[in-house]
């Protein structure tokens, strides 16, 4: 439920605290996600406000790992991932995309859907940019 891609998530304040991924966040996958798998994340946002997100791929490594360069990790509840992560992306410009969601994992770990919002904010600045709330589909490849 990773978007991290899960793929996949972040506990940072936006604009208050540093954003430090220079070391991969390591964190296990929940029940029904597959080791050894991976899953392409893709975004619809339900409003255009923010614009589009790049697709993202989660890989999952065979001793049920997730490795990811944001900060923040999944929360799980069975099948069900509470996402609250930050990760580091060039759109336009250099962008901190702080998410908050909730996805929801196919038993048989064939993917993930769900919502979630996120806030662009400004890199240099530290300030949020805009909020939109996105349709995530995560899709065993």
């Amino acid at each position: 439920m990773i978007r991290y891609a899960f793929a996949l998530l972040l506990t940072l304040s936006c604009g208050t605290e540093r954003f430090d991924a220079a070391e991969p966040t390591r964190f296990e996958k929940n029940a029904c996600t597959l080791a050894g798998e991976a899953y392409l994340f893709t975004y619809s946002e339900s409003v255009n406000i923010c614009g589009d997100l790049p697709t993202r791929i989660l890989a999952v490594s065979t001793d049920g790992i997730i490795e990811t360069y944001c900060v923040g990790a999944p929360r799980y509840e069975g099948c069900a991932a509470f996402i609250d992560t930050t990760c580091r992306y060039f759109i336009e410009s250099l962008v901190d995309l702080h998410e908050v969601g909730r996805l929801d994992w196919a038993e048989d770990g064939s993917g993930a859907q769900g919502t979630v919002d996120v806030t662009f904010v400004d890199v240099r600045s530290g300030f949020p940019q805009c909020t939109s709330t996105y349709e995530v589909k995560g899709l065993q490849l």
